[in-house]
């Protein structure tokens, strides 16, 4: 489970279950050991319940998530606690890289995501990627669905209709991106979840618009402008020049406008 550093309260020893209501927005790090193996579980707490969990078998590498693991929990009769909390606005983050642990399913239709037809059913599958950015530029022209990326230190989530970029949201370093500033924070490596569907739909906030400004473009590909002083010195210094001088810089000039316009086309 991916989770904030959160603010340490205390290390605890006994029955798991006694110790859920110890932190109101939080999570718990649990521990524990029998002759068949080790385990390792998170739980996460919102408003004094719990809601989310996974439990990890060391040895066997066999992992539990969802009601899975809060089951097996339940029955755990003493182990190592430690408990965490988090500021409620990073609570969002620990939900959205982690949604497939919750202990309810979560609703299918979200703020901006919507299927809409009950013919087709959802296909999820999930790869690994050095770079999630290039992974979702190459994805199939007629997908329609919501690819989430799940980092060390980010999750982005693109919303694509018939392999059209339409919306991208970004958790990264206790922020949120969205819209077209999340395009920014897609070059990472992640473990990606592909969620095909019938049809998206995507709000406002988190629209990706398809135009591109003269800023995106200066910005994206690091160009930097010369200030008005910048430019009065090379305009001065052209009349102190030969022809062929001349010639040669109006030359190199043309050479970059040309690169520029290749990288922005």
């Amino acid at each position: 489970m991916i989770l904030p550093k959160g603010n340490f309260i205390g290390i605890y020893r006994g029955k798991p279950s006694d110790f859920f209501d110890k932190v109101k927005n939080g999570y718990l790090r649990i521990s524990w050991k029998d002759s068949e193996d080790i385990y390792l579980a998170s739980l996460v707490v919102k408003e004094g319940k719990p809601t989310m969990a996974d439990l990890e078998f060391v040895k066997s590498k066999k992992v539990l998530k969802g009601k899975d693991a809060f089951d097996k929990l339940l029955n755990v009769e003493y182990a190592v606690i430690e408990v965490y909390s988090v500021e409620s606005r990073d609570m969002q983050y620990v939900f959205s890289a982690n949604d497939e642990t919750l202990l309810i399913e979560s609703p299918k239709t979200r703020e901006h995501v919507k299927t809409e037809s009950k013919e087709k059913s959802e296909v999820e599958e999930s790869v690994e990627t050095d770079n999630f950015e290039e992974f979702v530029l190459n994805i199939e022209d007629n997908f329609t669905g919501v690819v989430k990326g799940v980092g060390k230190d980010r999750v982005a989530t693109v919303y694509i209709k018939d392999g059209e970029l339409v919306g991208a949201e970004v958790s990264f370093d206790n922020e949120k991106f969205e819209g077209v500033s999340a395009l920014y924070y897609l070059e990472f490596p992640a473990k990606v979840i592909i969620k095909e569907l019938d049809d998206v739909k995507v709000s406002e906030r988190i629209k990706v618009e398809l135009t591109i400004s003269r800023e995106d473009i200066i910005r994206r590909y690091g160009i930097k402008l010369p200030d008005e002083k910048e430019l009065e010195e090379v305009l001065k210094s052209l009349y102190e020049l030969s022809f062929e001088e001349k010639e040669g810089i109006l030359s190199k000039f043309s050479k970059l406008l040309f690169r520029i316009k290749k990288k922005s086309g």
